[in-house]
């Protein structure tokens, strides 16, 4: 007769109901899913790195382009004519009270 006793030699080795041969059987089941999960915690940590390194790039375009449009306003402030014939001194050519003259060319 078989005893039912949880001490038996029997359930001595259950673990929730699956016996040492189903865990053996299913082995590389196990394996493979352990494997799936190291894949995923790889993968989650990739994409983190990813999007840190995204981040820094986009703030450093973004500081780069502040300077540039600082920068392009100086030169625009820079290169007008009444900037240009103060740094001229000397030149009445490039003097502010006189307009541009207009060159006519006859088709001759």
């Amino acid at each position: 007769m078989k005893s039912n006793n949880p001490g038996s030699e029997k359930s001595k080795y259950k673990w929730m109901g699956l016996g040492t041969n189903v865990l053996m059987k299913n082995l590389t089941y196990v394996f493979f899913l352990a494997f799936l999960g190291v894949v995923f915690i790889f993968n989650s940590h990739y994409a983190e790195n990813n999007l840190r390194k995204t981040n820094e790039l986009e703030r450093k375009i973004r500081e780069l382009k502040w300077e540039y449009m600082s920068l392009k306003s100086d030169v625009m402030q820079k290169s007008t004519r009444s900037e240009i014939g103060k740094n001229l001194k000397g030149y009445e050519d490039l003097d502010n009270q006189k307009m541009p003259q207009k060159i006519e060319v006859s088709k001759s």
